[in-house]
């Protein structure tokens, strides 16, 4: 056993008692040392007051983030909180780079994240699949998806709809449906949002029989279907030529107590217009009006397009001048509706060559000529047949002759044309027709002499003398 600890005494001796001047600088000691551990007092109070100041101003910037759709913004506040302390922070700047599509720089944080330490949530990785999505990136989300049982994650129902999402940019609707079904499988129940990024995988896809099984099925789910619901699968019937259908949605809407907005008019208009029911279309318009729903830009091409496409150039002329004249509209004529009223007044050939030079005045053909070079071009992607047609009739009787003539050199004047059509594989959806075979008969019909090509999307001709 260890011996017990001596006992410590302390004796004090006698003193003569102290002196004035002792007293004195003991209290003015005394009192030095109560002032310097008041000023340590404040010191740390101040340490404590900044470092909530900065939490503070932290967590505003944070909010900010979370809430801004302004790319600036984000990267600013990115680099006054570098380095980011968690991974909280972290999947609120992945999502804010989300919000404005830019997908690489979600990516890009996010490997900077996992390269710091961090370890991703599946809050963190629906963020990067939801940026992934938004950036066009559909292969990167479903990378991200099918990743997750090697992180030890469970997805949740927003991973799910961002990764249908996916499929949806993908054209994969029938992965769309597959991962709509698994869910139950793993204890989630679909919710609306899941149901409607199907829905428009399939009306991508033009399975519009698909899309209405989706409707029905939400129903039994208990899930009420909402105007996004009802606006996919009448776009899915639009885009599989049942004008029938996509009428019966949009009546079946109004007994559910969903209110048709714009977009539901509109693509109901644009089926009746690709089913050749140009009557229905103008009707929907009117209801359109009738109602107080504003009718889009979308909306009048449609209409537009289904006049011009039943050979009623007139009432599409009459829609063309009502987008023009009437400032309660508050409505601009657009690419896509030079494109369809020039379908329709095709064979009027003055009022096309009008209509053709009143959509360059403005820009919307931006870039279709090119004299770069020694041989000039006139692309014709951009443009239906019938605007096709009134291009090229405008280059070759108007435009070409006027720059040849005040070409100072004559020797350099160029002795080939050419008129890129294309094959026809990426027309967007209101280019109907074959623009290649157009204007192959353009150039018959006026006798241009034409060259070989090596490339079947471009016609060649001889340019005029002068």
């Amino acid at each position: 056993m260890r011996s017990p600890a001596p006992s410590l005494k302390v004796s004090f001796a006698a003193s003569a008692p102290m002196q004035q001047e002792e007293l004195d600088a003991l209290k003015a000691l005394c009192t030095l040392c109560e002032s310097g551990q008041q000023e340590i007092k404040l010191r740390s109070q101040e340490k404590r007051d900044q470092a909530a100041q900065r939490r503070g101003k932290r967590a505003t910037t944070l909010a900010a983030v979370r809430q801004t759709k302004d790319r600036r913004q984000i990267v600013a506040a990115l680099s006054q909180l570098a380095p980011l302390r968690s991974v909280k922070e972290h999947t609120s700047f992945i999502s804010a780079f989300g919000r404005v599509r830019d997908s690489r720089a979600a990516l890009s944080l996010f490997a900077d994240m996992e390269s710091a330490g961090f370890a991703a949530d599946v809050i963190c990785i629906a963020a990067v699949i939801a940026a992934c999505v938004r950036g066009g990136q559909w292969r990167r989300a479903l990378e991200h998806f099918e990743g997750l049982p090697a992180r030890g994650l469970r997805p949740n129902a927003f991973v799910y709809s961002s990764a249908i999402a996916a499929c949806d940019k993908g054209g994969e609707w029938e992965r769309a449906l597959e991962l709509l079904a698994e869910m139950p499988s793993i204890g989630l129940l679909p919710n609306i949002v899941c149901y409607n990024c199907a829905i428009s995988a399939c009306a991508n896809a033009a399975q519009h029989e698909h899309a209405l099984e989706l409707l029905d099925e939400m129903r039994r789910r208990g899930l009420t279907p909402d105007a996004i619901s009802f606006n996919s699968a009448i776009s899915a019937c639009d885009k599989a030529g049942r004008w029938d259908q996509a009428l019966a949605l949009l009546y079946r809407m109004e007994v559910s107590g969903v209110k048709p907005d714009a977009i539901s008019f509109s693509s109901a208009i644009a089926a009746c217009g690709h089913g050749g029911r140009w009557e229905r279309a103008l009707g929907l318009l009117g209801a359109m009006e009738r109602r107080g729903i504003p009718p889009s830009v979308y909306a009048y091409n449609a209409c537009i397009a289904a006049c011009g496409a039943a050979g009623q150039p007139d009432h599409a002329l009459s829609l063309f001048e009502r987008l023009e004249t009437d400032a309660s509209l508050a409505l601009q004529p657009d690419a896509v509706t030079f494109n369809a009223v020039l379908d329709a007044v095709a064979p009027q050939r003055a009022r096309a060559r009008t209509l053709w030079k009143l959509g360059l005045a403005r820009g919307l053909f931006r870039g279709c000529e090119q004299w770069d070079g020694p041989t000039p071009l006139l692309d014709l992607h951009e443009l239906s047949e019938g605007a096709a047609e009134a291009a090229v009739r405008w280059w070759l009787e108007e435009r070409v002759p006027s720059k040849l003539a005040s070409a100072d050199d004559a020797q350099a004047r160029p002795t080939r044309l050419e008129l890129v059509t294309g094959w026809g594989k990426n027309r967007a959806s209101y280019q109907s027709g074959d623009v290649r075979e157009r204007v192959e008969a353009v150039l018959a019909d006026m006798g241009v002499a034409t060259l070989p090509s090596l490339n079947p999307g471009v016609h060649a001709c001889v340019a005029p003398s002068r």
